[in-house]
């Protein structure tokens, strides 16, 4: 440390500090404090020392073997000195006696090495024994590790072999304690001196004891990277263990830790190898296990024939330790068959489990095995309520057989596999909580793991702000160092990565680098390795389709359906199938629109959008909003653009209601894009800032710049009429009035869904009176090049008009009118009657009118009507809210005269079609009888000639002309010409 004159501070380097040799200076000086007291006094602060943190009266006079009060008076003078303080809490095992400890670590170093090491070694066998004695030999659940460091520390002294075992056992559980608490190395060192102070024939005097302890150590041997030692443990083991239960024990610690170590085909080739212990055996080829599914899935179907499946909890409890050894290589097999992206496998080890657990009773496994099969039945199957049921019955069977560690399991599966496809996501978010819970009393590291991880990404999926995330991510990725599972962190990681590009914290919102992370070096240390393959493709994506790179997004697609094949049914395979859709509709609009996508496209988009209902169907909480969107888009591509809009205010209002702020902001985005492509420039508006404030809400910041970067056109319009502090967009975005998007759905949904052309018209006109708080409406439309009105409303009735424009011209404000239909634009007024340039109306004159508002309907560039609307009670009563509903109707309303009129002239043309059907029918009627009036008398004249004219008695029996007069009647039919040869031969 010195003082820089230069920039009059004192300046230091914290590393100098830290490493400067003041410990031995620190220490000196408390040994000579120490020698100031009595050769009383130094006796009891040394023996103090050892006790470690703090220490009470009582045990150490008996460590002493003196009096209390002798011991109690010595201590004085150390606390006198100020090197020893008493504390406010009682002793050990809640004693009431005096607790004391010394000043500062230093006095307790400098204290300690004033002991000899042989007195050191005494005093910790003598403190250990006494802590021991004080509980008649067990150990305290809370004094565990101070008694056993004691003995550790003095167990070169013990010449007992009783004792020495019973030290054994102390360790043995001093080191499970600590390995449930993730201290690996402490773990390692208790289980060492355990097997240190084992007696030689311990393998033959206490198998099961023996087995267990080394059994732990190799694992710690695993979990602190000493790979090498953990096989050569392993290797030996194997030799040692006497049943095939017991090794398979050993192999499924192994499974577990080459699990953590992300070495999934060696787990799997392990988990084989064991399982062939028990008879069981994999088929090598994808072809061959396939079968061995179907068959295995065949037997399930058999053994549970017409049973419910609540009722397999009555299942009599398992029973063989060897069919129950199996279930648990099997439930060890299923995280690494999974996340080797082999799918038929782990369905096969799913169907080997639950067939097992129904022919040979219910484990704690077979709660693990019915969750997993529910897995098989939903998201593969497509049988979401079964799946249900078996996880709930996974649950049950958890109940019944309670065993903390495969709730754990039970409760992961079930709320990213299961729970998601019948309630909503946030439901996943109790159960996650409760897989952690759990830990510290099962050290189930790895479910608690992926729990967190599940979290991360449900947390994008249904959290109201992306800036959620990363907590999440962060809490996911400590835990995963903690319990050294670091080989799996870069799955939070990508996923936060996803939500930092959404919220523009990444090189480009595209990418996914950034903070540290890069995306390259992930894409090849993750190479051919499906699950994360799949955590990095799906997030791209959506990336790629949410800023228009449509060109990445289709070769993101090629690679995700080679990774997907694993990963069916699977949230990730959901998000897929919304944004797989969405590109396809997205691409209709370069290739200018459906009459350029292929039947291959169009019968992929129904495969998709099927999906989506399906999943609508049976989780309407988690994907009604995605499928009506993509129904939506699929209308709007069709040209169908009265579905596409009813369809879009549905997904608008599931959205708002279910509290979806992806969908919600979405659905915005893409009717703005609507609007603005059919020149409806204010409404496109209106949908446009609503979807910024929605993405911008859920954080998205990146894509609410995106859309202000692409249609700055949208974001400066103003309505005419309007005073400037109620601009609709642009840079004073915060006076803008918010509008409500769920009465705004409910009117325009039922202008839609109007098809006939008088109900529409009077449909329309009251709810424009009633959006905008009118008095009074009129609907007009130009008729052979004059405006006629259509329709009248006032807020109680609405009725249908067809009378020209001047014969009206007290009815409403013709100048008015006249000018909303020249110039196209719509027009407010706050109060006509003071207005310059419409004042002087006659029917402003006449009826002193106040607010007006007149606005064109306009569908694809050309006139559809006019709404005109007043309000003679107020002045100013269109606000700007009430102006942006109205033009979003009246643009809804311009679609559906469109598709009404159409309607009409169908209707017009089917009955003249009709008409003329029908006139056909008669003429084909009259042709029928006048055919059957020629046939009947051709048959009545052929009966007159051979009656009256014989022919039969005029040619005789003459063969030759008998002959004739055969070819006569074979030829007769025929319009051809035909030369018949005579009996005479003449031609």
């Amino acid at each position: 440390m010195k003082f820089d004159e230069a920039k009059n501070r004192w300046t230091f380097r914290i590393e100098a500090i830290a490493n400067a040799a003041i410990t031995d200076n620190v220490v000196d000086l408390m040994t000579a404090r120490i020698h100031q007291l009595s050769i009383p006094a130094q006796e009891v602060i040394k023996v103090a020392a050892c006790f470690g943190d703090y220490f009470d009266l009582a045990t150490l006079a008996g460590i002493q073997q003196e009096p209390i009060e002798a011991t109690a008076a010595n201590l004085q003078e150390a606390i006198d000195q100020g090197l020893i303080l008493p504390l406010n809490r009682v002793g050990l095992q809640n004693r009431e006696t005096p607790v004391f400890t010394l000043l500062h670590d230093r006095v307790q170093q400098a204290a300690y090495g004033l002991l000899s090491p042989d007195r050191r070694e005494q005093l910790h066998l003598r403190i250990g024994r006494m802590l021991l004695t004080r509980d008649e030999g067990n150990a305290p659940e809370e004094e565990l590790f101070s008694i056993v460091s004691h003995l550790n520390l003095g167990r070169g002294l013990i010449a007992d072999s009783q004792e020495e075992v019973h030290v054994s056992h102390l360790n043995f559980d001093a080191g499970r304690k600590a390995k449930v608490s993730t201290a690996y190395q402490a773990a390692r060192d208790y289980f060492r001196v355990a097997m240190e102070l084992s007696p030689p024939q311990g393998w033959e005097e206490d198998y099961e004891f023996m087995l267990a302890l080394h059994l732990d150590a190799a694992e710690c041997e695993y979990l602190c990277g000493d790979i090498k030692r953990a096989e050569q443990d392993v290797a030996e083991l194997l030799t040692r263990a006497q049943t095939r239960v017991d090794k398979a024990r050993i192999y499924r610690m192994k499974i577990v830790r080459y699990e953590y170590l992300s070495r999934y085909s060696e787990a799997i080739r392990i988990g084989q190898e064991a399982l062939a212990l028990f008879g069981l055996t994999f088929p090598d080829s994808p072809g061959d296990r396939a079968s061995a599914l179907d068959t295995e899935l065949a037997s399930i179907a058999d053994l549970i024939g017409a049973r419910s499946i609540e009722s397999l909890i009555e299942l009599p409890v398992m029973s063989d330790r060897e069919t129950c050894a199996a279930m648990q290589l099997l439930a060890s097999l299923h995280t690494p068959c999974y996340l080797s992206a082999d799918k038929i496998l782990t369905l096969l080890n799913t169907a080997l489990m639950v067939r097992l657990s129904l022919t040979h009773g219910n484990i704690n496994e077979s709660a693990l095995a019915y969750v997993l099969y529910g897995m098989m039945l939903g998201p593969i199957k497509g049988d979401y309520a079964l799946a249900y049921e078996f996880g709930l019955l996974a649950l049950h069977v958890n109940e019944r057989l309670p065993d903390a560690g495969f709730r754990a399991k039970v409760l992961m599966n079930f709320s990213w596999a299961i729970s998601i496809w019948r309630k909503p996501f946030a439901d996943s978010f109790q159960y996650i909580r409760e897989t952690v819970q759990l830990v510290n009393r099962t050290g189930v590291f790895s479910e608690a793991g992926y729990a967190l991880f599940n979290a991360v990404y449900l947390t994008i999926l249904s959290r109201h702000d992306l800036a959620a995330v990363k907590p999440a991510c962060d809490e996911n990725v400590a835990f995963l160092k903690r319990v050294k599972m670091e080989a799996f962190e870069d799955a939070p990681r990508v996923i936060l990565q996803w939500a930092r590009a959404l919220q523009g914290d990444t090189e480009r919102a595209t990418s996914l680098t950034g903070d540290g992370f890069d995306e390259t070096v992930y894409c090849h240390t993750h190479k051919n390795q499906g699950l994360f393959e799949m955590l990095y493709l799906v997030p791209k994506l959506m990336l790629f389709y949410c800023f228009e790179d449509y060109r990445a997004a289709t070769e993101i697609l090629r690679e995700l359906d080679r990774v997907l094949r694993d990963y069916t049914g699977t949230i990730w395979d959901a998000i897929t199938v919304f944004y797989h859709a969405l590109l396809l509709t997205g691409q209709a609009d370069l290739r200018s629109g459906a009459l350029e996508l292929s039947a291959d496209v169009w019968a992929k988009l129904d495969t998709l959008s099927a999906r989506l209902r399906h999943w609508a169907d049976n989780a309407p909480e988690n994907f009604r909003a995605q499928s009506l969107i993509v129904s939506a888009e699929i209308a709007r591509v069709r040209g169908s653009d009265a579905e596409a809009l009813d369809l879009f205010a549905s997904a608008l209002d599931v959205a708002a209601r279910q509290e979806c702020p992806r969908e919600l902001a979405l659905a915005n985005e893409l009717l703005a894009r609507f609007w603005n492509q059919r020149g409806h420039l204010i409404v496109a508006s209106l949908f446009l800032h609503a979807a910024i404030d929605r993405y911008a809400e859920w954080g998205a910041i990146a894509k609410a710049r995106q859309l202000e970067e692409k249609f700055p056109h949208l974001l400066t319009l103003t309505f005419r009429g309007e005073s400037k502090d109620i601009t609709v967009a642009g840079s004073q975005r915060e006076p803008r009035i918010p509008l409500d998007f769920a009465t705004l759905t409910k009117a325009a949904h039922a202008i839609a869904v109007e098809i006939e052309f008088d109900t529409l018209l009077k449909t329309l006109i009251q709810i424009s009176i009633e959006n905008a708080g009118a008095q009074r409406g009129i609907f007009l439309q130009e008729c052979d090049g004059e405006l006629r009105m259509m329709a009248e409303g006032s807020t109680d009735s609405a009725s249908l008009l067809d009378a020209a424009l001047p014969d009206y011209s007290t009815q409403l404000p013709r100048s008015i009118t006249q000018y909303v239909r020249k110039t196209g634009e719509s027009l407010v007024l706050e109060d006509a009657v003071t207005d310059l340039r419409f004042g002087h109306d006659p029917y402003v004159a006449a009826t002193g009118t106040q607010s007006v508002l007149c606005i064109p309907v306009v569908h694809q560039g050309k006139s559809a009507g006019i709404l005109y609307l007043e309000n003679n009670l107020a002045a100013k009563a269109f606000t700007a809210e009430r102006v942006r509903v109205l033009h979003v109707l009246c643009a809804q309303a311009a679609i559906s005269l469109a598709n009404a009129s159409l309607y009409a002239e169908m209707k017009r043309e089917v009955a003249r079609r009709s008409q003329a059907e029908s006139e056909l029918h008669r003429t084909l009627a009259e042709l029928h009888d006048l055919k059957n009036r020629l046939e009947a008398e051709n048959i009545y004249l052929q009966e007159e000639i051979r009656r009256e004219h014989n022919f039969q008695e005029m040619i005789g029996n003459s063969p030759a002309l008998i002959e004739v007069l055969r070819k006569v009647e074979v030829v007769a039919p025929l319009d051809s010409t035909v030369l018949i040869v005579g009996e005479n031969r003449i031609r």
